[in-house]
């Protein structure tokens, strides 16, 4: 058993991983990301073009009024008069965790380089921007009055936001996939 790796099973798999390993963060290091030859240099979306950071800023931009709108003038209902918060609170939390999703999302996409990660950025983006936009009201459902402060305001609100958002994400990846088709 002199020389046997129990986690891996095998004499050779260690040194084998390390070695690959080494030989691509060599390559990496050497070479740059965007120059890779030989079996990385068929992978469609590694160029040289400088990476365009309008899109995630512009989610960055609806993700802040998104937050914005939630915590101050669409904020939900609140407490009620016997002491119980009303589904509008959850709809509220659901979208800030969206709103967490995205701007993780807007950052990323603001730095990223591949074509493929910015389409799968931007795929990420719209289909969130419609998850805001149907949490209040299908998903979570609001107060029964008409005239509380999340029918009038908190669920117009979402709506135009989340449909801002999916836009811009889905108007983004539709342009990269014109263009994508265009170039092969």
């Amino acid at each position: 058993r002199a020389g046997r790796d129990d986690r891996l099973g095998c004499n050779g798999c260690a040194r084998f991983v390390r070695y690959s390993c080494c030989l691509w963060l060599r390559r990496i290091a050497f070479d740059g990301p965007l120059r890779v030859e030989g079996a990385f240099a068929e992978r469609p979306g590694l160029t040289e073009d400088k990476a365009s950071p309008a899109i995630g800023v512009a989610l960055a931009a609806l993700d802040a009024v998104l937050v914005a709108g939630i915590l101050s003038f669409a904020a939900p209902c609140g407490v009620h008069t016997d002491g119980s918060v009303g589904t509008c609170v959850w709809a509220s939390r659901a979208m800030l965790g969206a709103a967490a999703v995205l701007g993780v999302i807007a950052i990323v996409r603001i730095f990223e380089r591949d074509e493929g990660e910015r389409r799968g950025l931007s795929l990420a983006a719209a289909l969130i921007g419609v998850l805001v936009a149907v949490t209040p009201g299908v998903v979570i459902q609001l107060c029964q009055d008409a005239a509380m402060p999340c029918n009038a305001a908190m669920h117009p609100f979402a709506l135009f936001i989340g449909a801002a958002i999916a836009l811009t994400g889905g108007a983004d990846l539709v342009l990269r996939l014109i263009a994508l088709t265009k170039r092969g």
